[in-house]
């Protein structure tokens, strides 16, 4: 994510540096799965959580607190490299 400047905004910033703070090669694969739960855990961060299903597949909405509400967040990938 970058500025219309192309530099890097500061939410991508804080997300990089929360992620290069966990080493997560020092930890066992349940570990790891762990260290990622509690860090993607958006009800620590103030937002709402809820589950639901579309085309039978269970997914979550969340509600992010203080974000307009049209904001448009997207996140895919990388849930797979630790096994689910």
């Amino acid at each position: 994510m970058s500025t219309s400047d192309g530099t890097t905004s500061p939410e991508l910033a804080a997300i990089t540096q929360m992620l290069a703070a966990v080493d997560l090669s020092a930890m066992t694969l349940d570990e790891q799965r762990r260290a990622i739960e509690r860090a993607s855990d958006a009800s620590a961060h103030g937002a709402r959580v809820e589950a639901c299903e579309v085309g039978g597949v269970p997914c979550e909405w969340i509600f992010a607190g203080d974000a307009p509400a049209n904001t448009v967040v997207a996140v895919r990938g990388g849930g797979y490299c630790l096994g689910r």
